[in-house]
């Protein structure tokens, strides 16, 4: 009965200390959350005020900003100027919560910071993470940190010299890479060669030259069996080893066999992959052969509209997924994006292949330029975010004026002579 009493007793307490710490965090988010600051200029110095206007931080900085309303950073200039000058951090409640001991500071949301550190070498910093207390959550020893799916992956770079001169020295580095929590606790050591996150959140590390597969959550689902494992698209992601190119799904299993000498990213359902003795074809998520044909090679398309891409003799037609030709062999060049729009030449002059309609559109072409990403990087890496890359657009001359189509041959940007450096910084530029 003691025992339980003093068990209960001892819950009740813990209890009650996580709602205090859980409330007095709460109240300070409240109150920050009343105020902001924003900096302040004047005679050629930088302080900060409150949203009534209050001032909050004399102004005695070289420069202020205000990354988010609930922090103010300001640098301070060094005895050399910019080259050793320092930055510090206020709240919105007037205190300063890191001192000038940085470089510089960046916000990353969340209360947390990231702060660069002068390293031995000249023009070489360190970084870490720092969070609103000024508590460090990530060493201020690493290189670089990227945040990836709530860890930091960080690299630490080790120097040594190799070679001396008359103002400088020649460095050797060596860099391993390793991964923090958002909390602080390092969950994968620095040992790696190399860390990559994936597009769908997955990490992929490196040791010894081979590559793993590991889970958004970095439970590990291969061995370090492969060469190179790429994003995942339609499920699948394009790896390679000694026996050959292939498929892993989402569980890490080799979905489709290691056994061939190319493969392209899985697009849309399916894989264009090319056999140890250079026959192409197409294949489904099974593994099983869509479209192989000895009469000419096949090259890309869109196997759910039921049309491929392929060369026969040099020239360039459209099949669909039985081998019946849809375009003949007439075409000496093409120029595709992904989902997107689509040339085809023939005596020096592009028209458009408007896939729905399966037809080239009568219109004729002097120059093409694709504004979205080509087929063959589609193909090797995979398709950018449409936002990003729009894939249905492409800069086009006719008769000595440059213009805009989309892929339906519709004009979006109206031909005019002397354009085309204003299309290109419009369009590929920006």
């Amino acid at each position: 009965m003691v025992i339980l009493a003093l068990a209960t007793m001892l819950n009740k307490m813990i209890t009650r200390k996580i709602l205090i710490t859980f409330t007095l965090l709460l109240a300070t988010q409240l109150l920050l959350a009343q105020y902001s600051i924003k900096p302040y200029h004047k005679n050629d110095n930088w302080g900060f005020k409150n949203k009534e206007g209050k001032l909050i931080v004399q102004p005695k900085y070289e420069l202020a900003k205000n990354p988010s309303d609930n922090y103010g950073i300001a640098f301070i200039k060094g005895d050399v100027g910019a080259f050793n000058a320092k930055a510090v951090v206020y709240d919105s409640l007037e205190n300063m919560i890191i001192g000038p001991k940085y470089r510089t500071v960046q916000y990353i949301g969340n209360g947390l910071f990231k702060v660069w550190k002068q390293d031995k070498y000249f023009g070489q910093y360190n970084k870490g993470i720092l969070n609103s207390s000024g508590e460090i959550i990530v060493p201020v020893k690493y290189r670089n940190i990227i945040k990836a799916n709530g860890y930091f992956v960080v690299t630490k770079v080790i120097d040594s010299v190799v070679g001396h001169y008359k103002y400088m020295s020649e460095l050797s580095t060596k860099r391993k890479m390793g991964i923090y929590s958002i909390n602080g606790n390092k969950v994968v050591p620095t040992k790696y060669n190399q860390i990559k996150v994936l597009n769908n959140g997955y990490f992929v590390l490196q040791k010894d030259k081979k590559e793993a597969l590991f889970s958004t959550s970095l439970k590990q689902l291969t061995g370090f069996n492969y060469n190179i494992i790429g994003n995942f698209f339609s499920g699948f992601s394009k790896a390679g080893k000694k026996s050959g190119y292939g498929y892993l799904n989402l569980k890490g299993e080799e979905e489709i066999p290691f056994i061939y000498k190319k493969c392209s990213v899985f697009l849309d359902g399916y894989g264009y992959i090319t056999k140890q003795n250079g026959e192409q074809t197409l294949i489904d998520s099974t593994g099983k052969t869509i479209l192989k044909n000895d009469e000419f090679d096949i090259l890309f398309g869109s196997p759910n509209k039921n049309q491929i891409f392929a060369i026969d003799d040099g020239n360039y037609g459209i099949v669909n997924l039985e081998g019946k030709v849809l375009l003949p062999f007439e075409y000496d060049k093409i120029k595709q994006t992904y989902h997107g729009i689509t040339f085809l030449r023939k005596n020096n002059k592009w028209r458009v292949w408007d896939a729905d309609m399966k037809k080239l559109l009568p219109t004729k072409y002097d120059y093409v330029i694709l504004i979205g990403q080509s087929i063959g990087e589609i193909l090797s890496f995979g398709p950018p975010p449409e936002k990003q890359n729009p894939q249905s657009l492409a800069i086009v001359k006719k008769e000595e004026k440059w213009g805009v189509i989309n892929k339906k041959g519709e004009v979006i940007e109206p031909f005019k002579k002397n354009r085309e450096n204003n299309l290109l910084k419009k369009y590929l530029r920006n």
